[in-house]
């Protein structure tokens, strides 16, 4: 067999709880592609699960302050840090005004819920009534970890001059 050329394609999949490494090596005269295997990575790191107390996350600038919650759904093999980024100028999270925060779940204390807790910065600026994301993700080189998606909180913010 004469060889053409060789393209490696990595493909990570989530069903349901488990999450799967497809390798695929594109190979030879025919150009098709060839799965040469596939990994079950059903005792890595899968998920989080945010519940937001009430239901949502609602803030009156510079007063009020809300809560949610973060766990992971399954155990991870090695520590997990998860780093909340956010809209510095129109929130705090945990007393912090630097973005991102970090939090971190071990192989201990997975199952754990961690209190998140948010505040609407005032900012004297009239606004109205607006929304700011707080994204999460897993910063790590781990293509395993990395390729997890934790879904986004969505801060809604009375503005103390614009309710006026």
């Amino acid at each position: 067999m004469k060889w053409l050329f060789s393209k490696r394609i990595v493909i990570f999949l989530k069903l349901g709880f488990i999450l799967y490494c497809i390798l695929l090596f594109q190979c030879g005269s025919d150009r098709k592609a060839k799965i040469n295997f596939v990994l079950p990575l059903s005792n890595s790191f899968v998920g989080a699960t945010i519940v937001e107390t009430e239901g949502s996350t609602d803030l009156f600038e510079g007063t009020t302050s809300d809560t949610y919650t973060i766990v992971l759904n399954s155990a991870p093999t090695n520590p997990i840090s998860i780093s909340l980024n956010f809209d510095s100028t129109q929130l705090k999270i945990n007393d912090s005004i630097t973005s991102p925060v970090q939090i971190n779940f071990t192989t201990v204390n997975w199952d754990q819920p961690q209190t998140i807790s948010v505040l609407a910065v005032y900012d004297n600026i009239v606004e109205e009534n607006h929304k700011s994301i707080i994204t999460h993700s897993v910063p790590s080189g781990n293509p395993f970890t990395s390729a997890i998606q934790i879904g986004n909180v969505v801060a809604n913010i009375t503005d103390n001059q614009g309710s006026r």
